[in-house]
């Protein structure tokens, strides 16, 4: 059968496709494109192939991004690091290939863009960013043994001896403390900070449906870091690390990811997914590293290749610029800012 666009806020047969395809992840399930549509206010439209019966057999989800500063785009997914599409046949790949592609002659859309594993044909591969896992499945001992000594087991143990207490954040006062963190982290790093609204949403999501949850660290019962974490099948996914600037020392964000690697061993988990990581940014890089994941590329496919600032990626000497203002930046104005802007960053 011909593939068709649908709302998965609308069509509940989305859930039931990735329950059942091997591929998906956290960033395919309903909640997610909720979280993304409320927060953001652009349209989902998943492109999808089904039997005759009605029964969705793959599908591609997008995001139609279309403001007064860019052009119109179909992007699998924005803000996310990697969400591809989930493929049952050749077939059905030849199917959402020529619709969606069709889309850039047809339905004034500028480019197409998909982020995951596996694109369309036709389609141009970018391999900037790099992705990074940790397999879980050896045990806690085996993944202790792969961690580096003199960085991660270092900093382990020197935040248990700081006597670091991590706890759930399960409340709105600490997930206001959380996002407050968050703004001075992102502050740190040059870079606009999410809305508050996105991370009220999505804690709200992961709390009613049991698909994450939120870490701090705690000194004395004053906050010191933070960690989201999101979960999908046998996979955990870290996201949003954050901490007050003056905690470094205290190792807090280290006892938290052991913390939560512990927690998913003993849960049955596979994976710990630690997300996608820009070739230039050496000290992220290494961090990773020394937990002992496994790198991987993380292609991105492209129709047609953009032009202009949104292709320069973060190795682009006007995304460096922008870091260097954004870092001197009053906190009370990175705020309004994020509240206000964030949606064009897409």
């Amino acid at each position: 059968m011909p593939s068709i666009w649908i709302n998965p806020l609308k069509d509940r047969r989305w859930d039931n496709l990735i329950d059942h395809h091997h591929q998906s992840t956290y960033f395919h399930q309903t909640s997610w494109a909720r979280v993304l549509h409320r927060t953001y206010g652009y349209t989902p439209y998943y492109l999808v192939t089904s039997t005759r019966n009605d029964i969705l057999t793959s599908g591609c989800p997008f995001f139609l991004v279309s403001n007064l500063i860019q052009r119109r785009r179909l992007i699998c997914l924005p803000y996310t690091d990697y969400c591809g599409p989930l493929i049952s046949s050749e077939r059905d790949r030849t199917s959402l290939s020529d619709t969606c592609l069709s889309m850039n002659h047809n339905g004034g859309i500028s480019y197409i863009e998909v982020r995951g594993d596996t694109g369309f044909p036709r389609m141009i591969k970018q391999t900037y960013y790099k992705r990074f896992t940790i397999d879980l499945s050896p045990g806690v001992s085996e993944v202790w043994r792969r961690l580096s000594d003199k960085s991660i087991r270092y900093s382990i143990r020197k935040a248990e001896r700081e006597q670091i207490v991590i706890k759930r954040g399960e409340s709105e006062p600490e997930l206001n403390q959380f996002y407050q963190m968050n703004v001075l982290t992102r502050r740190l790093h040059g870079v606009i900070p999410q809305p508050h609204k996105f991370f009220r949403l999505l804690f709200n999501e992961f709390i009613e449906n049991q698909t994450g949850f939120l870490l701090l660290a705690q000194k004395d019962k004053k906050i010191t870091a933070g960690s989201v974490f999101l979960l999908h099948k046998d996979v955990i996914y870290h996201k949003y690390n954050v901490s007050v600037p003056w905690s470094k020392y205290l190792c807090s964000n280290h006892l938290i990811l052991w913390h939560a690697i512990k927690w998913a061993i003993k849960h049955g988990l596979k994976t710990m997914d630690l997300g996608r990581t820009a070739p230039d940014n050496i000290g992220l890089l290494s961090y990773k590293r020394h937990w002992g994941a496994v790198e991987t590329d993380a292609p991105y496919y492209y129709y047609p290749l953009p032009q202009g600032f949104s292709a320069g990626g973060e190795n682009d000497s006007r995304y460096r610029k922008i870091k260097k203002i954004i870092r001197h930046v009053p906190s009370i104005v990175l705020k309004r800012i994020g509240d206000g802007c964030y949606r064009y960053l897409a």
